[in-house]
């Protein structure tokens, strides 16, 4: 199932995302440098089709560092954000064991994934160049770069 509309561009579907997301991370709430990874990641979810609950966020993490140019040690310090951390740390406080092990298999499950969806594009997403295919629509962007959702 397609989250966002394919025939949009990919600002319109951002528009549509931050209108249905008003609480998300803004350019108002989030330090510049964190600001720089936020927004790109925002493009992210609408590209791979990933939802923004806690199974999305796990896929769309593990898509970042497998289908896109985003350097380990990068993705890295932006994870150790304090604002990040302690968000993250609100939504899986009240996990029990078992349902930490269910987030590892789908993890487990979303690598394998991830790997056979790098193997098929045809090139990486560049993460900071996200603002050069704004105009474009989302399908022609997931065309060019071979992602199937």
């Amino acid at each position: 199932m397609n989250l966002y509309n394919p025939e949009k561009t990919l600002k319109q579907n951002l528009d549509i995302y931050y209108q249905n997301n008003p609480d998300f991370y803004s350019k108002e709430t989030i330090d510049g440098k964190l600001q720089k990874y936020i927004l790109p990641h925002d493009a992210l979810h609408i590209i791979f089709n990933c939802n923004t609950d806690l199974l999305g966020e796990l896929k769309l993490e593990i898509i970042t560092l497998f289908c896109t140019d985003i350097k380990w040690n990068e993705y890295y310090q932006n994870l150790n954000n304090e604002k990040i951390k302690n968000d993250f740390g609100k939504v899986i406080k009240g996990y029990s064991n078992s349902e930490y092990f269910k987030l590892v298999i789908f993890a487990i499950k979303q690598f394998i994934k991830a790997l056979f969806t790098r193997v098929k594009m045809k090139r990486i997403w560049q993460v900071y160049e996200y603002d050069k295919f704004l105009e474009c629509p989302l399908q022609d962007i997931r065309k060019q770069f071979n992602i199937s959702v």
